[in-house]
């Protein structure tokens, strides 16, 4: 009976200290309880994978990667699931792949047999998720023939995502931006009750 009360007065503590932290603005997650942010990716790719399956992902175009940045996921998926994978991204810096990311491709090319994948890391469209893309030939090929529609941490992407899946009838996964801060300054984390101590 003793350790059940210790039990949850250490979970109305960490309750209590949660919301004053996101209170204060800062991170309400226990120090060390999130994976770091360099294995994001990894983690996505790997819940994709269980979720919808080798299969069902490499069908018709592949994956459509939908403002990516430099394509850490999609290269995870097709460099490393071998999962044909699609990035759509008008940035400049879109699709660049890092040194570490080149430096497998090359080891994959140097196996015997070559990696399937080995030299082609994925595709990549340089547009943004629009209408106007969607009225081009090319896009509306690219989203009536992709797999499944993704986006982690898509920012303004994210809702443009949910309807072009809607809208060609794919399965779609987002891993969502935070809060927008820069759009929506206000937003703020609700009050959450407090758990009374027994």
């Amino acid at each position: 009976e003793r350790a059940a009360m210790a039990q949850r007065l250490a979970r109305a503590t960490a309750a209590r200290d949660a919301l004053r932290r996101a209170d204060s603005g800062a991170d309400p997650h226990e120090e060390g309880a999130k994976a770091p942010h360099a294995g994001r990716q990894v983690e996505f790719a790997r819940w994709l994978v269980d979720t919808f399956g080798l299969e069902a992902l490499g069908r018709g175009r592949g994956v459509l990667d939908v403002a990516g940045g430099r394509g850490a996921l999609a290269f995870e998926l097709q460099c490393k699931h071998g999962v044909p994978c699609t990035l759509l991204d008008d940035q400049p810096a879109a699709g660049r792949l890092n040194a570490r990311q080149r430096k497998l491709l090359r080891k994959q090319a140097r196996q015997d047999p070559p990696h399937p994948n080995a030299g082609r890391p994925f595709g990549h469209v340089r547009a943004l998720l629009s209408p106007s893309f969607e009225a081009t030939a090319a896009g509306r090929s690219l989203l009536s023939e992709c797999s499944v529609i993704i986006g982690m941490h898509p920012d303004e992407a994210t809702e443009a995502i949910v309807d072009a899946a809607l809208k060609y009838g794919k399965p779609f996964a987002i891993l969502p931006c935070c809060v927008f801060p820069s759009l929506f300054p206000e937003r703020r984390l609700a009050p959450q009750p407090q758990p009374e101590p027994e």
